[in-house]
């Protein structure tokens, strides 16, 4: 088994409508609250076995993620991965959903991120979106 670790920084910026998730905004009903939080990561990406017949056919690949966040957000969380990379070098997209749980700023609470990414011949696109509610 191969384990990825990478070390990386995060900005979120998160709107927040009442979220009755985060104990310290309960009492929030109709105001936008917008957060920005910095920080840094250490990630593990741990490879899991793709149904094989998307693996054959869409060359798939899967993968667990575990993450702790350090920073205006002290945290960790738990999710997966989807890859696919295509015949042409440089070119990939995935997506994974991670539910993150900890402290942001004295809050606690937890949150789910949803990534959605490209490589067009090398060029990277990503977003990364809080999951409202």
């Amino acid at each position: 088994m191969r384990l990825n670790r990478l070390i990386g920084t995060f900005l979120i910026v998160g709107h927040c409508i009442g979220n009755p998730e985060l104990s310290s905004l309960r009492n929030v009903e109709s105001q936008n609250i917008i957060q920005h939080a910095t920080g840094k990561f250490d990630v593990k990406l741990t490879p899991q076995q793709p149904d094989r017949e998307a693996a054959r056919v869409a060359n798939l690949g899967r993968m667990s993620i575990e993450k702790q966040f350090h920073g205006d957000l002290e945290a960790t969380s738990n999710g997966e991965m989807l890859a696919a990379q295509t015949e042409v070098k440089g070119s990939a997209g995935y997506v994974a959903m991670e539910r993150v749980v900890g402290v942001l700023r004295g809050r606690t609470g937890s949150f789910v991120l949803q990534h959605i990414g490209t490589m067009d011949r090398g060029v990277p696109k990503m977003s990364v979106t809080v999951v409202p509610d």
